[in-house]
């Protein structure tokens, strides 16, 4: 067999798909930049679903471009919080999302109050305790986790269980429930 190769040009326009982790990401960064961000090419999967779910409990707002079959478009839209971020306002549920549940709750933790993270079932048993290397700046006190029975818990820094425990009552808190 013989084959003959000639010099010539390729041209065309592909579309890379859709990454899981830079949905995610781009949905959150999004949400805590001020004015209006595009993101094109989204991947609609599970995970991306559930963030987009999530970010509105934070203060942005989101558009997927449903289609008339109900399925979100190439290009979503997200309003993004900016100076209005606040607290989540319902129990956030990440679905299966481990990369929602580790960037979301150090976003939750910055403000006064309580929040509530779940998932399904396989979420609720994955280890959450390596999330504790992150710290975050708050009114001049470094956050840290805190593991209580079946919870990770968000605190001020303590130097006991029992002191962080107590500076959870007193300030900020997040949950998340592993045991549902």
């Amino acid at each position: 067999m013989n084959i003959i190769v000639s010099k010539s040009r390729l041209s065309g326009a592909i579309t890379v798909p859709g990454s899981k982790s830079h949905t995610i990401r781009a949905l959150l960064l999004a949400t805590i930049a001020e004015g209006t961000s595009h993101i094109k090419n989204p991947l609609p999967s599970a995970d991306c679903l559930s963030t987009a779910a999530a970010v509105p409990l934070i203060g942005s707002k989101i558009d997927l471009n449903l289609s008339t079959e109900g399925e979100p478009g190439t290009e979503w839209i997200v309003d993004g919080a900016g100076k209005n971020l606040h607290l989540p306002d319902d129990v956030v549920n990440v679905g299966d999302s481990g990369s929602l549940l580790y960037f979301l709750t150090p976003i939750a933790a910055c403000f006064e109050g309580t929040s509530v993270f779940t998932g399904d079932a396989s979420i609720r048993k994955r280890p959450v305790l390596h999330v504790g290397t992150l710290s975050i700046s708050w009114e001049q006190n470094v956050l840290s986790l805190v593991q209580a029975q079946t919870a990770v818990l968000w605190s001020l820094q303590a130097q006991s269980k029992k002191a962080a425990l107590s500076a959870l009552l007193a300030k900020s808190q997040v949950s998340i429930f592993l045991g549902l």
